[in-house]
């Protein structure tokens, strides 16, 4: 029984120590076996985990600083029937550039290019006025947007003629517009400003912008040929407008010749016809918006009369609107002269007068031939006494009282005064008639200018021809409608008046 005992307790004993072995086994690997799992899942983490991607920056194409429209890799394209004086402009404006130019469809597609208006590559633009203009620009392009050719001429004459743009060295956000709404005032103040659409067909002599030189050749009988401008620059810009007379101004003319009418409410403005219908959209908004049905100026106030926009030599609105005779005097004044027409639907003494003082324009009056005599001579001692000036002014010559000439002409000279002798008539009967007063013309010719008109409709007996035989009849003073042909005959013809 005791062996028994024995025997069960060592049975006991090896079970507990299997047991435990057993029990210590399994304990002391598990933690081998975890360490295991998480080598091996770490290893897989490495063998699928990315590789951390380069930032891939996606290619943008940088904008140029600036532009240089002189590399030789700029083309200048414009549409295919564009007017002459578009076409020669980017010609001169290629030239200048030293780039080629051409049409759309001529010209191939490229990267580098000046477009000149609706071209067929889609760059319309802006929709400006008539003769507004805009430049911008776009990439690796410089868009040019215009009403009109005579507005992409004058887009590029400002790439040619403007101290402000240099072509090498162009911002790559270039914008420049021109627009004659808001700009208006900014070249009332300063002509300067302006630059006209005929600027890069005539470079002008710095003595013919000399005001000075102007007054010493009026006062010369004998001098050189003065070109008057009827209406301002008419054959570029609407008669009698701001801007007509300031493209006069800055080709140099002498003298211009405008036409003065009150509204309803007594402002001078210019204006040659009684009524506004050939002149202005008058037609187009009379009766509407609170304006007038009548067309005669004097049933319009001014304020109603800058509601209207002055037509194009073909009968195309413009931003353009009437002057008045104050804007007129103001941008003449010092720079050029002025023969004042329409004096009969006028008073000097109450309207234009006040006016050349308030705009100090003494010197650039020139004294019509509307007021008889004694009035133009009282008007002379009014302006001397005032202005220290002594004012010139014109004379009719009758072709009927040729007689008179010689006498006419001897009481100007005793009186001191310096008189132009107006002869109204064209020029188209001008020789017949210099052949039949001939030795009247010859007695006077050097003591007193003789002032003819070979105006015509459209300019059309203004040649050179004409001019040189009209010099040699002793008519070396002339009302012309081409001012800018006038302007450069002078130009190639004569030298400045010493003063």
């Amino acid at each position: 029984m005791k062996r028994l005992v024995i025997l069960l307790v060592a049975a006991v004993l090896c079970i507990a120590l299997i047991a435990c072995v057993s029990h210590d086994t399994r304990t002391s690997d598990v933690p081998e076996r975890i360490t295991e799992e998480s080598a091996m899942k770490e290893a897989v983490k490495d063998e699928v985990k990315e590789e951390p991607k380069e930032e891939v920056k996606e290619e943008v194409k940088e904008e140029p600083e600036h532009l240089n429209l002189k590399s030789g890799d700029y083309t200048i394209v414009y549409p295919k029937g564009v007017s002459t004086h578009t076409r020669l402009a980017a010609e001169m404006l290629g030239e200048k550039l030293v780039i080629s130019s051409g049409d759309d469809e001529s010209v191939p597609a490229g990267e580098f290019e000046i477009l000149v208006g609706e071209t067929n590559r889609g760059n319309a633009g802006d929709n400006p006025g008539l003769y507004d203009y805009t430049i911008k620009a776009e990439g690796s392009k410089l868009v040019i947007s215009g009403g009109c050719d005579d507005a992409l001429t004058g887009a590029m004459t400002y790439l040619m003629r403007s101290g402000e743009f240099t072509p090498e060295n162009a911002p790559a956000d270039f914008s420049y517009s021109f627009d004659g709404a808001d700009d208006r005032e900014e070249y009332i103040a300063d002509p300067d400003r302006f630059i006209p659409n005929w600027t890069y067909l005539f470079e002008v002599p710095e003595w013919m912008r000399d005001f000075e030189e102007t007054l010493a050749t009026i006062r010369d009988p004998d001098g050189r040929m003065i070109a008057s401008c009827h209406r301002g620059d008419a054959m570029n810009y609407p008669e009698n407008s701001i801007e007509a007379l300031i493209s006069c101004i800055l080709m140099g003319a002498d003298n211009i010749e405008m036409d003065a009418r009150p509204t309803k409410d007594g402002v001078l403005v210019l204006l040659h016809d009684e009524t506004l219908s050939r002149t202005t959209d008058c037609r187009m908004k009379k009766g509407k918006n609170g304006l007038p049905e009548s067309e005669y100026l004097s049933d319009w106030t001014f304020e109603q009369v800058r509601q209207l926009c002055l037509l194009d030599l073909g009968g195309k609105a413009t931003d353009y609107v009437i002057p008045t005779m104050e804007e007129a005097l103001t941008v003449c004044c010092e720079r050029t002269t002025i023969r004042f027409d329409k004096a009969e639907v006028w008073d000097w003494d109450t309207q234009m007068y006040p006016l050349i003082k308030k705009t100090e324009a003494y010197r650039s009056c020139v004294l019509n031939f509307d007021y008889p005599l004694e009035k133009r001579f009282k008007i002379r001692e009014e302006i001397l006494a005032d202005s220290g000036y002594d004012v010139p002014m014109f004379h009719h010559f009758a072709t009927d009282r040729k007689d008179t000439w010689a006498a006419d002409t001897a009481m100007f000279k005793e009186k001191g005064i310096t008189a132009i002798a107006w002869w109204n008539w064209a020029a188209s009967s001008m020789k017949r008639l210099m052949m039949t007063t001939a030795p009247e013309l010859e007695a006077v010719r050097n003591d007193i200018r003789i002032y003819v008109q070979p105006h015509i409709l459209n300019g059309g007996t203004e040649s050179y021809g004409v001019f040189d035989m009209l010099l040699e009849g002793g008519c070396n003073c002339m009302l012309l409608d081409k001012a800018l042909s006038a302007q450069m005959y002078i130009a190639k013809n004569f030298t400045p008046t010493e003063y």
